[in-house]
C-alpha cells in the first residue's frame, strides 16, 4: 500500500476518481482505484464519500465496487436521487 500521497491536489484527483469510476462502472473499490491511481486509501475513500453525498454512489456490500448514480437514479434502498 502507498505510504504517502501522490502530491496532486485533493481537486485534480477528485477529478481523476470521477472519471474513472464513470468510464468504468463496477470495476472499481476505493482501495484499487487507490492503488491504480497511486494515492492512498484515505484520500480515494473521502472523495468517494465527497461524491456520493453530491451526486450518489452504489457499492456492492460495505468494500465492494463502485458505481457513480446518474441524476434521478434510484438506489438500491427503493429512493430517488434529487
Amino acid at each position: 500500500m502507498v505510504a504517502n500521497s501522490s502530491g496532486v491536489s485533493l481537486e485534480r484527483l477528485a477529478v481523476k476518481v470521477l472519471l474513472k469510476l464513470q468510464a468504468e462502472p463496477g470495476r472499481w473499490t476505493a482501495r484499487s482505484l487507490a492503488r491504480e491511481l497511486g494515492e492512498t486509501a484515505n484520500r480515494v475513500n473521502r472523495i468517494v464519500l465527497a461524491i456520493e453525498a453530491e451526486i450518489g454512489v452504489e457499492r456492492d456490500g460495505a468494500y465492494g465496487n463502485l458505481r457513480v448514480l446518474a441524476p434521478g437514479a434510484v438506489q438500491a434502498d427503493g429512493e430517488a436521487e434529487v
